[in-house]
């Protein structure tokens, strides 16, 4: 587009101004082939669906099992461990760390 709005540039490098009609409609082209294939990649998938929603069913019974876990066995270190996640024990160590950090 930017060739075909100056040609005067162009024509002085001795480039064919044909050659610029046919990369425009060869975009053009292209740009209908890009947006079948992305319209085709973001199609509704019923196997998707049901994994995506089974899996956040499955993540909310998990965190409903921890939380209570968490506050059932919340005297006894050992059994804590086994409901709160590895990011979760590392978050609050951080913490710890650094209100340690801050009182000193």
């Amino acid at each position: 587009m930017l060739g075909q709005d100056n040609p005067d540039p162009i024509e002085a490098i001795n480039y064919e101004l044909e050659k610029l009609e046919e990369a425009a409609q060869m975009a053009d082209h292209m740009a209908g082939l890009l947006g079948a294939v992305n319209g085709q990649r973001y199609a509704d998938d019923d196997t998707k669906s049901i994994r995506d929603k089974g899996y956040t069913l499955l993540k909310k019974v998990v965190d409903e099992i921890r939380s209570y876990g968490k506050f059932v066995f919340r005297k006894d270190a050992e059994y804590v461990k086994g409901y709160t996640s590895k990011y979760e024990r590392d978050r609050a160590a951080a913490y710890r760390r650094s209100q340690k950090a801050k009182a000193e």
